[in-house]
């Protein structure tokens, strides 16, 4: 959206200061804000470098387009204060908290190696090792050149542009620029976010030469066409081969060569000539667009594909829907909370397209808390995710998780059942799942969930809820490792994890003697891999693409072990629930004293009354609400409200008056001049 608003934005400056209108500006900014903070960070950032720009071409009312700038950015800013002040408390728990400023200046790359990036051809790069993607046009950035000697155009505007390409490519290499431009922190992967401000100023530069052609001079053209070859040529010669190849930078030549020819021939020729050169012309420049486009654009799915599963998910939904509500004997929706998962998810926010709650979850806000425990429990997770791969039975039931759906009919298990099917995917139920509340001993002296041997953080969590020995234990088996697969026999009957040694492979397929097979992807974020239920003398092989020799460590699952913390679990937990998206209230009956917890992040705006009275909640494991009960029975509220909602909102309806009132004198004092 920011990037669609951003012409829009640039137009409302431009008026701003040379003919004092700073409605378009300040419309236009403040949506942009609203949309997205992140990008707009970045707008705003680029907006000094352009009202400068047009400042200093500025010949009248100088001082009254430095106020009007900063008044309308400031009201446009304060506008999105609704959004702004929630989204700053909320980053405090991301794992985009805190700053860190570099402590010493560091060179990516050359500036002149980068400038490759922008030849056709070139792949998009979305690593770590900051390389931006620049592509904005062959055409366009040959005009561009053309403009720093076109002689339509004043030394103040050449020196203004060209200056900022300069600085873009400058902060594209340098980390002290790099961390300012991205909002004081560093971007997890998707490098240089920038970069369409940079191709904005090459496609402008490209455009004004367009509008000016008739001064265009032969000689121009020429020098353009050398200097934009050498500077390719220094580009391939400076560039790393491995984001940069030898074939794009001579089909990048062979395009610009083409467009000096097919210029320098329209300034030469005339009538029917001219207008079937400049047709060419522009046909060669979109011929250059799509071809860029077809090797470089990456395919995903088609809208058929990703949407297939919607009318079988909403039939599946409310299945569960009516199965969980007979089950606990309640009469409306919000009377019963449980969470879904998918075993084939096409992302990590399916519960969002499909409309069900979930345990997993990609965001760049999210609290990186939960993202902790996760990984302490070998489950996936990262700095903008979490996930349910990986999860055992007791971290399972204590999310909630009480259904899942497969593309396929399981194995008998003794952890799930069949509720239902329907075109082709299986609804399966959880035979571990606990309330959203329930009450535990105070056990957090013996629960280390922030240790880095996760084995030892499901073992603790195991003992920690009741259970008397380890929920997994050594499985009797035989690992025979290859060169691109594992094979693994067992020697008895089971349910069986594992956990490899090493593993740079992103997908690993487990085949069994029976010719099933099960795909497990971004298997180097290191979780807990559910073999599932096999018999004695069963034989599974694990394949990975790459042709790695994979060690597994294989466990079995005790659940002797399960099923007494699990008892342990449920003696006491939450029932007459009845919730909304801010509100839960839930009676918890009689039973033993310890911390009652709910499987909810523990946040800034969740407020907890006990019997009409307001508690203070602690962090249960760093991460779930959670607050001290004695043996009686209770009536328990909970309340969410944005922080920083009420304040952001004021300020947003204070902005807006300001500006209507800026509007309301700005019209008297036209009608006083006019």
């Amino acid at each position: 959206d920011c990037i669609v608003l951003l012409p829009l934005i640039i137009l409302g400056v431009e008026r701003l200061v040379k003919e004092g209108d700073g409605r378009l500006y300040y419309v236009s900014l403040a949506v942009s804000i609203l949309s997205n903070y992140y990008i707009s960070i970045m707008i705003c950032i680029f907006l000094v470098f352009y009202f400068v720009k047009l400042w200093l071409q500025q010949k009248e009312n100088r001082v009254q387009a430095c106020i009007r700038f900063a008044w309308y950015s400031l009201l446009a800013g304060g506008t999105g204060a609704i959004m702004m002040l929630p989204e700053a408390k909320i980053l405090g728990y991301s794992g985009s908290a805190g700053m860190s400023f570099p402590k010493k200046i560091e060179w990516y790359f050359s500036v002149l190696a980068e400038i490759g990036r922008g030849f056709v051809t070139v792949e998009n790069y979305t690593g770590a090792d900051h390389w931006p993607n620049l592509y904005a046009g062959v055409f366009a950035g040959f005009l561009g050149m053309l403009y720093l000697f076109h002689r339509g155009f004043s030394w103040k505007k050449k020196i203004a542009y060209g200056g900022m390409l300069v600085f873009f490519l400058c902060s594209f290499a340098n980390n002290y620029l790099d961390f300012i431009w991205h909002g004081l922190h560093f971007p997890d992967s998707l490098p240089g976010r920038q970069s369409f401000l940079f191709i904005f100023v090459v496609l402008v530069m490209g455009y004004e030469v367009i509008r000016k052609w008739k001064e265009t001079k032969l000689w121009q053209i020429g020098v353009s066409l050398i200097l934009t070859l050498g500077l390719c040529t220094g580009a391939i010669i400076f560039a790393d081969k491995e984001v940069v190849d030898v074939m794009s930078f001579i089909i990048t030549c062979l395009f610009v060569v083409g467009y000096g020819l097919l210029l320098g021939l329209i300034l030469m020729t005339g009538g029917a000539n001219r207008r079937m050169l400049v047709q060419m012309a522009c046909v060669m420049a979109v011929a250059e667009v799509m071809i860029h486009s077809a090797i470089t654009g990456f395919y995903t799915t088609s809208r058929t594909s990703y949407m297939r599963k919607a009318e079988s998910y909403e039939k599946l939904l409310e299945l569960a829907q009516q199965d969980a509500m007979e089950e606990q004997g309640v009469l409306k929706e919000n009377q019963v909370f449980y969470r879904v998962e998918d075993t084939e998810r096409l992302t990590k926010n399916d519960d969002a397209l499909y409309g069900y709650h979930s345990a997993t979850q990609f965001s760049s806000l999210m609290n990186i808390n939960v993202s902790h425990f996760f990984q302490s429990v070998y489950m996936e997770g990262g700095k903008n995710f979490y996930c349910y791969n990986g999860a055992t039975p007791i971290p399972s039931a204590m999310l909630s998780v009480k259904y899942f759906v497969s593309e396929e009919m399981l194995t008998a298990s003794p952890l799930r059942t069949l509720v239902e099917a329907v075109d082709g995917l299986f609804l399966y139920k959880n035979n571990y799942c606990l309330p959203i509340g329930y009450v535990v001993d105070d056990v957090e002296d013996r629960l280390d969930t922030r240790t880095s041997a996760k084995m030892n953080g499901i073992q603790r969590l195991g003992y920690a809820f009741g259970a008397i020995e380890d929920t997994l234990v050594d499985a009797d088996c035989e690992v025979d490792v290859k060169s691109g697969e594992t094979m693994i026999t067992f020697f008895s009957d089971g349910y069986f994890y594992g956990e490899t040694m090493s593993c740079s492979s992103d997908t690993l397929t487990i085949c069994d003697a029976y010719g099933k097979e099960t795909g497990y992807s971004k298997t180097t974020h290191k979780y807990l891999f559910d073999f599932g239920q096999y018999k004695k003398g069963d034989v599974i092989t694990i394949k990975n693409r790459t042709q790695e020799e994979i060690y597994f460590s294989v466990y079995r699952l005790n659940l002797n072990a399960v099923n007494a913390a699990y008892d342990t679990l449920r003696q006491r937990v939450v029932d007459n629930l009845e919730y909304t998206d801010t509100h839960v209230t839930a009676h918890l009956k009689e039973g033993k004293a310890g911390k009652l917890l709910f499987a909810i992040p523990l946040e800034e705006g969740w407020s907890m009354y006990m019997d009409g009275q307001k508690k203070e909640m602690e962090a249960f494991a760093d991460t779930f609400i959670s607050v001290d009960v004695d043996e009686k029975e209770h009536e328990i509220e909970l309340i969410y409200e944005t922080p920083g909602l009420k304040a952001g909102a004021g300020i947003s309806g204070l902005c807006v008056l300001l500006f209507a009132l800026s509007m309301r004198i700005r019209r008297c004092l036209w009608k006083r001049n006019n």
